[in-house]
């Protein structure tokens, strides 16, 4: 029989059981910031132990079986970005810039200079209001008091 996850079912919450509610909530996620302040120190304590006591592999990851527990690795990763200065000063020493570096026009749109004609042209409110798209947003806050 296949697994089917349902969505949980919100709940109607009643201006009587708010309080409750509100308590409820502050004190799991109080609990829950408790928390990942807690897995973020183990974790660098861990991290810490990799760094002197992990095996490194031939990817550069280090590694710490825990029999009957499980494993933990510091991965490594490399990234890789082009020094185009010094790249550049190559190029031109063997002729080969104009190979590489090309010349291009870009029409920018600017925004200031767009509502400068506006004003300038004394343009209407509705008119100005047209060429605005709103996005409404809101945040959840919930604070102890």
């Amino acid at each position: 029989m296949p697994l089917v996850i349902r969505p949980n079912p919100k709940r109607e919450l009643t201006a009587k059981a708010l309080p409750e509610y509100l308590a409820t909530y502050l004190a799991q996620k109080k609990l829950a910031d408790e928390l990942e302040k807690k897995l973020a120190g183990m974790k660098a304590t861990m991290m810490a132990y990799l760094d002197a006591y992990g095996t490194e592999n031939v990817n550069g990851h280090k590694v710490i079986v825990v029999d009957g527990v499980g494993t933990i690795t510091r991965q490594r990763s490399v990234s890789r970005t082009l020094d185009e200065d010094a790249a550049d000063e190559w190029l031109t020493k063997h002729g080969k810039r104009d190979e590489v570096i090309h010349e291009i026009t870009i029409e920018e749109f600017n925004e200031d200079d767009f509502y400068r004609v506006l004003f300038e042209e004394k343009v209407p409110q509705d008119v100005a209001d047209g060429f605005t798209d709103a996005h409404e947003k809101y945040s959840f806050i919930a604070r102890p008091s």
